[in-house]
């Protein structure tokens, strides 16, 4: 799973949901503890078509993630066009509404606009 690191935003490409396994995701966790140092980061998964389902485990995994203090993830914006991860997008949003987690999560379909939205986040805090 490639991922990028641009400031203080970290891009991601799912081109799989093989891809999203908890077990595969330490190199990127480690990197977005290394940006956390410099203030709050935001995640842009780029989930490609090849991705039809999104495991429960994928969202148990990073809702501990974002309540890492030391990660410090203020914003998440996941991109795909494939109804299933839209799906578990939206309930991973609303999961951090209803458990107070104050992670923002954007569910789009336009990658320039998720890192519009991102960066307003970011600047924001």
């Amino acid at each position: 799973m490639p991922f990028d690191v641009d400031g203080q935003l970290v891009h991601v490409a799912y081109l799989d949901s093989a891809a999203m396994s908890p077990a595969d995701q330490d190199a990127l966790v480690n990197a977005i503890r290394a940006q956390a140092v410099n203030g709050p980061v935001g995640l842009l998964f780029a989930v490609g078509a090849g991705a039809r389902v999104v495991d429960p485990a994928v969202s148990a995994f990073w809702l501990e993630q974002v309540r890492n203090k030391e990660l410090k993830i203020r914003a998440m914006a996941i991109v795909t066009t494939r109804l299933g991860v839209r799906v578990a997008a939206q309930a991973f949003a609303q999961a951090n509404r209803v458990l107070g987690t104050g992670l923002d999560v954007a569910v789009e379909q336009d990658e320039a606009a998720a890192r519009a939205w991102l960066l307003e986040r970011l600047a924001g805090r």
